[in-house]
């Protein structure tokens, strides 16, 4: 877990306008924003949740982070948080991010991930992106359930703490004993 933002934030309902939930874009800016204007018609009262994994895979990682941020700050509730591909790629930048050979490597992994369009001219990844990475809640608590990209370990007293879990977990057998 980064130790420069909170593991989760509360959002209450809105007062008017919908909630709509959105998971894994994966670098495709067209699709997204094909389907908040033309299928979802996205108001300004209303709540976009993102569940992570808005990088790798498509063809322009950066213009997925550079829509989310575009519509926050023309004023949409976008609630986006982290997933399993921004969590590797802010692992694998801070291991490599000090060893120039070890650069290289990191340039690579992200080609191999397709991770698109998060490079300046000068092969670094761009301060903002990073920015926003590491800025990202690991869950989302609202008035009457939670917001993860992957799952909640209901195997340990406190499922709250598990973000591997959060962005990594696949399946669990649930004993809601625990939660008591």
């Amino acid at each position: 877990m980064n130790p420069q933002h909170s593991i989760s934030r509360f959002v209450p309902k809105p007062q008017n306008g919908k909630r709509w939930v959105i998971g894994d874009i994966h670098a495709c800016p067209q699709t997204f924003r094909t389907l908040l204007t033309e299928h979802l018609k996205l108001q300004t009262q209303d709540q976009l949740f993102l569940l992570g994994d808005y990088i790798d895979r498509g063809p322009d990682s950066g213009a997925v982070i550079d829509e989310i941020l575009r519509l926050q700050q023309a004023g949409f509730q976008v609630y986006p948080l982290m997933g399993n591909h921004e969590e590797m790629l802010l692992d694998t930048y801070d291991e490599y991010k000090d060893d120039e050979g070890k650069q290289k490597r990191f340039l690579q992994l992200l080609r191999l991930q397709k991770c698109y369009g998060v490079l300046d001219k000068n092969e670094q990844i761009r301060q903002h992106y990073l920015d926003f990475m590491r800025e990202l809640p690991y869950f989302y608590e609202l008035d009457d359930f939670f917001l993860v990209h992957a799952s909640f370990n209901f195997k340990i007293k406190n499922p709250f703490q598990d973000t591997d879990t959060m962005v990594w977990g696949r399946k669990h057998e649930y004993n809601f004993d625990l939660m008591k």
